[in-house]
């Protein structure tokens, strides 16, 4: 006589790993997204210290005198001149579903902030900023997360 597994058995089994699955599933997302949020700080971190380097060189902080208080070192508004000031090879936005990170300086010589790393969603193949999804970074490390962003 054969031992094998009758269709009800392999039937529970299935319904356990897919109750498994829904359980894991969020999880696993929101530690991918928590992994990508700590790429971007690290990334801030690296550009706190080039904009320091720059200020030692020159005495002055990454700033401009145009009526935009930003200087975009990737994405679609990416100002090259500016972005090529502090040395440092930003990466090129590369949507994460269906938003991205956009790195930014703060150009009016703020005293102590350095600059921000911010969402865009995509919606009808255009870019939107997302308002509560920022982390700051000051020029003695700390960070600020707006509402949408977790802490650090």
């Amino acid at each position: 006589m054969k031992k094998s597994f009758t269709l009800i058995e392999l039937l529970i089994v299935v319904i356990i790993v897919g109750i498994l699955a829904t359980v894991a599933l969020p999880q696993y997302q929101k530690v991918v997204k928590k992994a990508r949020w700590t790429e971007a700080v690290s990334m801030l971190g690296a550009i706190r210290k080039a904009c320091e380097i720059y200020y030692q060189g020159h005495g002055v902080k990454p700033q401009k005198s145009v009526a935009n208080d930003y200087i975009y070192l990737n994405g679609t508004a990416k100002e090259d001149e500016f972005a090529s000031w502090i040395d440092i090879e930003i990466p090129e936005p590369r949507p994460l579903g269906n938003w991205r990170f956009i790195y930014s300086l703060y150009a009016d010589n703020r005293p102590d902030e350095v600059g921000w790393v911010h969402v865009e969603e995509s919606g009808d193949d255009e870019w939107t900023s997302g308002e509560d999804a920022f982390i700051n970074i000051y020029y003695d490390g700390r960070l600020v997360s707006g509402p949408d962003a977790p802490e650090f």
